[in-house]
């Protein structure tokens, strides 16, 4: 605070000076006094400090007051003093001694500090003498004595301790005959507590010393948040000792908010031999508490400090025990530190020797230190030693560190694999009046190593750092091998070569180099090449989560001026044999594919793009800039040798042309664009408008003609013919919220390969206005039948539809197992994206279930076989044909279809195969998802029988569920007996594709025998070779290998409904004929060797109603009325 003791200095001056002014300023009146003041501030003032005083009295009594002083500097005054008041004995000095009786002051104003001094260009101070001598109070030639020493009111402004804080202090000090006594009290008066005391005493002759000093704040003092301790407790310090300057011990404590945070005792201890002053401190306690908090995790709860170390006559300070231990952090070492002019000078001043070792067990605790922070906790632990010399005032340097690691993390999951394990650290770097050089740094694992070299005389030089990596799989996922990569920089004259060069998988090459120019210490321009070869791509398939194949190269050749703020940028690229698993694009890309483009700055976005091209065997493309278009506009074309490889069906040439320029008047980026395009099967389109693409809209006119064939690699294994005609405008932002237009269909057609139905003479059209699609469609299918599709879809999520279907007379066929034919009302309503239903009627005319008969007549992939390297034109023709296996398309999150469907079906529902021919009517109701159907209801026998080798069994049991699929779930069982009394079963069950039959006996034989007695009322060891082999093949018709029957064949061929030849009761044959006359009139004929006949008529009136009525040849007639109901 010498700040503060200037004017009492000055006082003590003023009062003294008189003897020696000047005699006109010691006479009296106003003027004597004005011309002291004046020569006082002439005396006191210097550059950068001007002294003014007003109301100077009492130069020639013994009380000299002063009514202000202010010190100014080139800001302003920065200190006043006001009521300044010097009583004291002017007689005294006559005797040796200066007696004081008061030095007060009623006010002193500290606005803030002064500026520092000298002024910026002058020579710094001298530094004090790095000898110390030893510590005694000066010898003066007269004893002093201040009595009382008071600043009534002390008022720092804001700018000096971040606060303004008013105070008041009281004092006295004495000096005699070289002893003294000096004691300062000083509180603040602003309404917050807080002082500081100081009591201290020395004898030189006696040899004794004395200190203690107090210093207690409240919460929220000065010195805590000047500290920044963490919610600025209150805060005690206390230091009291006693000894002689030799031999001299002190405590001293801390207390942070009434607790005990630190205590500790300073100590020294003169050698009787050698001069030598020995010290030791010793510090210990809780640190958390003062420390931030992402600091005080490494302080732990107990942390020592301990110095030990001496101090020589010539200076030389020896810490020969430096101890720090946190518990986490342990330091130790030695240093020694030599003072200027030691009997081993340094030519920079001071220097300090260290040898330091850093023992950090765990390093979480300091991960709050890292900046900027890491995005997990750091881990591991580390040793490090620091050996060498160091010149602080000088700045000189010549140090070694080294070091292991172990296990470091740093939160970054690609980093750490590469720092696991052990490390080592080795560093060295000289500093001296020739430059600053980093020998050696490096610092490598198992997994990687970095080493850096440079040497920099002055503001330039030359460096290296090179990088190795044995896998970078945990840098780059999905990447595998090692990389190396290195960089040197050489610079002079302002002028800085940069080289760089890499080496990585797939034997990927890197090699740039350049010339940077520096102004003023800052990077003004930047120019070079850059080259990078990579000769198999397939080993970046992981990294970009995808099959790659082929190799490429890069060149790159570009200027960036800073000052200027103008770049350019020439990219050069070929690939050969370029695979992206596209299957659109890879056909294109084929062979040799070149990539050329130019940018230039300052512009932005597009505008910065002067050409691209694009050439490959398949592909050719370019975007030109016209020169010096104000605004920016470019031409685009492009030319596709054969549509048919992105378009299955469209052979021919793809032309594109037309032009972009940029707007001439808004300030939002738009683009106006006039694009068309022509190609195989009457394509032809053309966009013109505005497309702006930082809001991001659009106002787009789209005319033309498209085949339908262009969506079917979209939609396969569908595929798509004919054409569509659209007129369509886009205003508003680019989404299908915002077109409106019309569609407009024309003998389309479509195969559907899952649903095996084939539609043509497609027509229909599609009109769309706010958001929302108005579809009406007809058409016809292949195997019979039309439809019609008319309703509404929403264009934007969840795509709200209300959608209506119609099939009359649709023929489903699902060979071998099901042909039918329906009509049906569907409804489709509700949201698409999420849940929609489907619900209606299907009405089913007739339909005709087989059992599977054996191996299917169409073609089915083998089991286990595997294709490889498929031609694209095969692979699309297994796709659709459904002999290629791939994995189903994941469901869309939270989409689902509901079913409320009725299916009614009261009859005609055949189901053959295998001996068995039985009827089914009835209905049912579906409900749940398509991914979990809920059927309701189902289908009941009507009239049914199995046959086995000319014996008749009658159906006892028959059931038919429905699932999601087109292969019901069956399960019949029929029984008859044998002559001899042997009660037989055959029991069909499991899906209509793969049923599983199993024949039983009461009592139990074997299949074998049962099958013999059914068939031939014998046992089968006495069966005829005949018989056996009509056993045989009664076996494989059973079980489905012996496909469909004669009799199958001749209903088939005749279009009976049913066929049935059996004996009569005399044993010869009889034919039984039945075929449906209308939807619910069913007749049966019979017919016997005899001639006799006999008809049967059905009919249906309800569901729960039949009229049944029978005629013959000999005149016998019937009628019957039946009541049927489910319980």
């Amino acid at each position: 605070m010498r700040q503060l003791l200037f004017p009492a200095l000055l006082l003590l001056l003023a009062a003294i000076a008189p003897p020696f002014a000047p005699a006109r300023a010691q006479q009296g009146g106003d003027d004597g006094a004005g011309f002291l003041e004046r020569w006082l501030e002439t005396r006191l003032s210097a550059a950068g400090r001007e002294v003014r005083i007003e109301g100077f009295r009492g130069a020639l009594s013994g009380r000299a007051e002063l009514e202000a002083l202010t010190i100014a500097d080139a800001r302003g005054v920065w200190l006043t003093v006001r009521g300044a008041v010097l009583d004291w004995n002017r007689a005294a000095l006559l005797s040796g001694r200066l007696e004081v009786a008061e030095l007060a002051a009623e006010e002193i104003i500290l606005a803030r500090l002064p500026e520092p001094e000298p002024a910026p260009g002058a020579p710094l101070p001298d530094l004090p003498a790095a000898r110390a001598p030893g510590f005694s109070l000066p010898e003066l030639p007269v004893e002093i004595d201040i009595r009382r020493l008071a600043v009534a009111r002390l008022r720092l402004e804001p700018p000096v301790l971040g606060e303004a804080v008013e105070l008041t202090g009281t004092g006295n000090a004495r000096l005699a005959g070289g002893a003294g006594t000096a004691a300062l009290d000083i509180r603040r008066t602003d309404g917050r507590e807080g002082a500081v005391s100081l009591r201290a005493s020395h004898d030189n002759a006696a040899q004794s010393l004395a200190l203690e000093m107090s210093v207690t704040e409240p919460e929220g003092g000065i010195a805590a948040r000047l500290l920044g301790v963490p919610g600025q407790p209150a805060l005690s310090l206390r230091i009291a000792g006693e000894g002689t300057p030799e031999d001299f011990a002190a405590d001293l404590s801390l207390d942070v908010a009434a607790a005990r945070a630190l205590s500790g005792r300073f100590a020294l201890a003169a050698q009787p031999t050698g001069g030598d002053l020995r010290f030791t401190l010793e510090i210990a306690g809780d640190l958390r508490q003062l420390l931030p908090p992402q600091l005080a995790p490494a302080a732990g709860s107990h942390a020592t400090l301990s110095l030990r170390g001496a101090r020589s006559a010539g200076g030389l300070l020896r810490l020969t025990d430096i101890a720090l231990d946190s518990g986490t952090l342990r330091i130790t070492g030695a240093a020694i530190l030599t003072p200027e002019g030691d009997s081993a000078p340094t030519p920079m001043g001071p220097r300090a020797d260290l040898d330091l070792t850093v023992v950090i067990d765990d390093l979480a605790p300091l991960s709050g230190v890292v900046a900027p922070p890491l995005p997990g906790p750091l881990g591991g632990g580390v040793t490090l030693r620091l050996r060498g010399k160091l010149a602080p005032l000088g700045g000189a340097f010549d140090l070694a560190l080294e070091g292991r690691t172990r296990d470091i993390t740093l939160g970054l999951a690609r980093l750490d694999p590469l720092l696991s394990g052990e490390g080592r650290l080795a560093v060295a770097a000289r500093r001296d009046a020739s430059g600053t050089r980093l020998e050696r740094a490096e610092f490598a694992t198992a997994r990687a190593t970095l080493r850096a070299v440079a040497d920099f005389p002055g503001a330039e030089g030359t460096a290296r750092l090179e990088a190795e990596i044995a896998d970078v799989s945990p840098l780059a996922p999905g990447l595998a091998g090692a990389a190396r990569l290195a960089l040197t920089l050489d610079g002079a004259g302002g002028l800085w070569q940069i080289r760089l060069s890499g080496e990585g998988p797939g034997g990927a090459r890197l090699a740039a180099e350049g010339t940077g120019t520096v102004r003023s210490g800052a990077l003004a321009a930047l120019e070079g090449t850059a080259r990078a070869d990579v000769q198999a791509l397939a080993g970046y398939s992981g990294l970009a989560g995808r099959s790659l194949s082929g190799t490429a190269r890069l060149q790159a050749q570009g200027r960036a001026d800073f000052t200027a703020k103008a770049w350019s940028l020439t990219i050069d690229g070929e690939a050969q044999d370029l695979a992206l698993a596209e299957p659109l694009l890879d056909p294109l890309l084929r062979g040799t594919a070149r990539l050329s483009a130019r940018l230039r700055g300052p512009r932005q976005g597009l505008a910065m793009l002067e050409a691209l091209k694009l050439e490959s065997r398949e592909l050719s493309a370019t975007v030109a800039a016209e020169p010096e278009a104000a605004p920016a506009a470019f031409a685009v074309s492009a030319r596709l040798r054969d549509m048919g490889l992105v378009a299955p069906g469209l052979a021919g040439e793809l032309t594109v042309a037309g032009t972009a320029r940029a707007g001439a008047t808004s300030d939002d980026g738009s683009w106006r664009i006039d694009i068309a395009a022509n190609g195989p099967a009457g394509l032809a389109a053309r966009a013109v408008g505005s497309i702006r693409p930082a809001l991001p809209g659009a106002e787009l006119s789209m005319t033309g003609t498209a085949p339908l064939a262009l969506a079917n690699r979209l939609v396969a294994p569908r595929l798509l013919s004919g054409r569509a005609d659209f007129d369509l405008r886009l205003d508003g932002p680019l989404a299908l919220e915002g077109l409106s237009g019309r569609l407009r269909l024309s003998e389309a057609g479509a195969a559907l390969p899952a649903l095996q139905i084939s539609l043509t003479g497609v027509s229909g059209e599609a009109r769309i206005a706010d958001g929302a699609a108005e579809l009406a469609a007809s058409g016809r299918a292949r195997s019979g039948g039309r439809f019609g599709l008319a309703g509404r879809i929403g264009l934007a999520p969840p795509n709200d539809a209300a959608l209506t279907l119609q099939l009359d007379g649709l023929v489903i066929r699902r060979p071998p197992l099901l042909e039918a034919t329906a009509n049906a009302a569907l409804t489709l309503t509700g949201p698409l994206a999420t849940r929609a239903l489907l619900g209606g009627r299907v009405d089913v005319i007739t339909a005709e279930l087989r059992l599977s008969e054996g191996l299917p007549t169409g073609a089915a992939p083998l089991p286990g076989l595997r294709h490889r390297n498929l031609p694209a034109r095969v692979r699309e023709t297994l796709l659709r044909a459904g002999l290629l296996e791939i994995a189903p398309p994941a469901p869309a999150a939270g989409r689902t279809l509901g079913l409320d469907l009725l299916v009614s079906a009261p009859a005609r529902v055949f189901l053959r195969g295998r001996g068995v021919d039985a009827e089914f009517g009835g209905s049912l109701r579906l409900g749940g998802t398509v991914d979990e159907v809920i059927p309701t209801g189902g289908l009941q026998l009507l009239r049914g029988r199995m046959e086995f080798l000319g014996r008749r069994l009658e159906l006892e049991e028959a059931t038919v569920t429905l699932r999601g699929s087109f292969d019901p779930l069956l399960r019949l069982r029929a029984a008859t007996a044998t002559p001899d009394g042997l009660r037989a079963a055959v029991l069909v069950e499991g899906s209509a594709s793969d049923p599983v039959v199993t024949i039983s006996s009461s009592p139990p034989l074997p299949e074998d025998e049962i099958l013999a007695r059914l068939a031939f009322g014998r046992d089968i060891s006495n069966l005829s070779p005949l018989q056996a082999v009509q056993l045989a093949s009664a076996i494989s018709t059973l079980s489905g290998a012996g496909g469909a029957g004669v009799v199958d064949r001749i209903r088939a061929l005749f279009g009976l409904d049913d066929l049935e030849v059996t004996s009569s009761e005399t044993g010869g044959p009889r034919v039984r004929l039945g075929r449906y006359l209308g939807e619910n009139l069913y007749t049966d004929v019979e017919i016997d060797a005899a001639g006799r006949t006999a008809i049967d008529l059905e009919l249906s009136v309800s569901p729960s109603v039949t009229v049944r009525g029978r005629l013959d040849s000999t005149g016998d007639t019937g009628l019957g009325l039946f009541y049927e109901r489910d319980y």
